[in-house]
């Protein structure tokens, strides 16, 4: 049942846009009908319809991405200034990703170096020896997986510098597998190709009245009517040429 779907989902965009196209012609059917004739609307009413169905349509058939957070904490000794450890913090928050900790953590997140560098990331606080370490996977548990990994083999290296540095790293809070992925939202998909779609349809007709000559008014005059047309013999007669000697 999942492989049929899986193989169904390159054909939803194709499959929406149809049923839209047939509800907006649908609408200007009966649009005509309206005085009027209610055009001002059908192209703004088409374009958000259309960006609705791209924006859902690329919700359902993107990759779901997951990610998980855990926290180390940077343990001072005794007589260590706050400054000086939240220093060292962030140092070890640029050295979560380096190539000496990912070595150590991709056998126990089940996956090699290179996989493993793009699935992790480290940030560390400003004002606490605190670093956050996000690990992020198509799959929840992998995400999880991934960050405890890293967060375990940046303890083990914070423990081989601890007499150099004075302090060593702490996991505080592991990683949990998410029940929801981070991207993508079918929701917000479908409420920003909605609102796209709304205002390039709303420029179709400013585009069109820019396109038509007399700089989109048609031809008319200021009172909305067309010029007439000029009358034979009402043009004043030409000025003879008087020769001078």
């Amino acid at each position: 049942m999942k492989g049929r779907l899986a193989s169904a989902l390159p054909l939803l965009p194709l499959w929406a846009g149809l049923v839209w196209l047939g509800a907006v012609e649908r609408a200007r059917k009966a649009a005509r009908r309206l005085p009027g004739r209610g055009r001002p609307w059908t192209a703004p009413a088409f374009g958000l319809l259309l960006g609705v169905a791209a924006g859902a349509s690329y919700a359902a058939v993107t990759e779901r991405e997951y990610a998980a957070s855990g926290f180390a904490v940077v343990a001072a000794a005794e007589g260590t200034e706050h400054a000086e450890a939240v220093g060292i913090a962030q140092s070890y928050g640029r050295i979560a990703t380096s190539d000496a900790v990912l070595r150590t953590a991709h056998t126990d997140a089940g996956v090699d170096t290179v996989v493993l560098r793009g699935r992790v990331s480290a940030v560390t606080s400003p004002d606490a020896p605190v670093i956050e370490i996000t690990g992020r996977a198509p799959d929840a548990r992998d995400a999880a997986r991934a960050a405890n990994a890293v967060a375990r083999a940046l303890a083990r290296y914070a423990d081989a510098a601890a007499e150099a540095t004075g302090t060593d790293v702490r996991q505080i809070a592991e990683a949990v597998a998410p029940a929801e992925p981070v991207t993508p939202r079918p929701v917000v998909s479908a409420a920003v190709g909605g609102c796209a779609g709304a205002v390039v349809g709303c420029l179709v007709p400013l585009a069109r009245r820019q396109g038509r000559p007399g700089g989109g008014d048609g031809g008319t005059d200021a009172g909305g009517r067309p010029p007439l047309p000029a009358q034979p013999g009402s043009a004043l007669p030409e000025e003879p040429v008087r020769l001078t000697a």
